[in-house]
């Protein structure tokens, strides 16, 4: 049963488009979901909302953008670097599989070195292996909690 309706083709297709929605508003919380359907006319439980809201793992994050005002500059290759890392725990496919990915910025070029990573303790040893053969002046790394890259390379 579906919206305490029988299960027919045309509850199936109401389930699909809720799906689609869904999808495309790009994974909203339950309050604004419930909004938007109430704005085509879809009168859907609240619970029920509440439930696709739950099992999915996508969430939207709002938040301010940075207030920096001044500039980041470099004058030439290697005197500025950002680094960071993402974290793709949440959609992990295949045991094993890379749940990492590790981003190396020099400012000045603007090259973007990426590399996947299994775990944490990959971080390291990869971002040695691209800081070998350049030598950065001074750098930004954002790693999280948990993870450091020695003042040595800077």
């Amino acid at each position: 049963m579906f919206f305490g309706e029988p299960e027919n083709k045309t509850t199936e297709a109401l389930g699909a488009r809720v799906a689609a929605l869904y999808n495309q508003r790009s994974y909203p919380s339950a309050a604004r979901f419930k909004a938007a359907l109430a704005k085509r006319g879809l009168n859907v439980p609240d619970a029920f909302v509440r439930q696709l809201v739950s099992e999915q793992g996508n969430r939207q994050l709002f938040a301010p953008p940075p207030r920096f005002t001044g500039k980041v500059v470099a004058q030439h290759l290697d005197e500025r670097w950002a680094s960071d890392v993402i974290d793709f725990q949440s959609k992990t496919v295949k045991k094993g599989a890379p749940v990492y990915i590790l981003l190396v910025q020099d400012i000045f070029s603007r090259f973007l070195f990426a590399t996947a990573l299994r775990s944490k303790a990959e971080v390291e040893s990869a971002f040695f292996t691209f800081a070998a053969g350049h030598k950065a002046q001074a750098g930004r790394a954002e790693h999280g909690p948990g993870l450091r890259v020695h003042k040595s390379i800077f």
